[in-house]
């Protein structure tokens, strides 16, 4: 079993350079002015907030990114066709919480951009379906941090049998100690025995109640200082 994060960690974590500003997209472990909003910076937030795998991060396209007609609510749709998923159990409709709402991922990531785009550009080859690629930059830099921070700490990023992936039993275990229940829980994560299907009052209430219930996670971020550290131009 992977070892998960703990608030510690991740505090340390999205208090670091590549999200309060690093010195250039070749030194993230460095304290500057600016971030660069790419795929490293967005991933391990994804995955902390809602507990996504890589394996569907990777396939995500613009297109996968909605807002529901009736409630209003911007969810990722894991029910598209084009989504290569393992169990049927794990087609999903994921809420945008409002801390990456607040950090403009709309904005960033869908507004204006080709339907079929990668929402992510992870890099990636068409074969790496996993994340390996994305995967291996993020343990790049928790390693480069704590070296860059020599010892300054006693919490560090990189630990041998924890990673990116791992940030999803944070979610699970932060959703669960927040009160909410198993099932709904299981669903956001895509891991319940059953797929996602349309609850006794309709679909439309069951994305409001998961987008009610994903909002419980308290994560030590701090989401306005995020958003207001000036893009890196190059």
């Amino acid at each position: 079993m992977r070892e998960s994060w703990n608030q510690d960690d991740l505090g340390l974590l999205f208090s670091s350079p590549l999200y309060t500003g690093c010195q250039s997209p070749y030194k993230r472990h460095l304290p500057g002015s600016s971030v660069s909003r790419d795929a490293l910076y967005w991933v391990p937030l994804v995955v902390t907030c809602t507990g996504l795998r890589l394996s569907e991060i990777c396939q995500l396209q613009v297109r996968h990114l909605k807002r529901d007609d009736v409630t209003g609510i911007w969810f990722i749709d894991l029910f598209d066709r084009h989504i290569q998923l393992l169990h049927a159990s794990q087609k999903r409709r994921v809420p945008l919480p409002n801390a990456l709402l607040e950090l403009n991922i709309v904005s960033l990531l869908h507004i204006g951009r080709e339907r079929v785009a990668p929402l992510f550009d992870l890099g990636a080859k068409p074969f790496d379906r996993g994340g390996e690629v994305i995967a291996e930059r993020f343990k790049r830099y928790c390693s480069s941090f704590d070296s860059a921070q020599q010892f300054e700490t006693t919490v560090a990023l990189h630990k041998s049998e924890r990673g990116l992936q791992s940030l999803r039993s944070y979610f699970y275990e932060e959703l669960r100690g927040r009160g909410v229940a198993k099932r709904c829980a299981e669903t956001l994560l895509g891991n319940q025995s059953e797929p996602q299907g349309i609850c006794p009052f309709g679909d439309k209430l069951r994305l409001e109640v998961l987008k009610q219930e994903i909002e419980r996670a308290i994560l030590p971020i701090n989401i306005p200082h995020l958003a207001s550290i000036p893009e890196r131009i190059e």
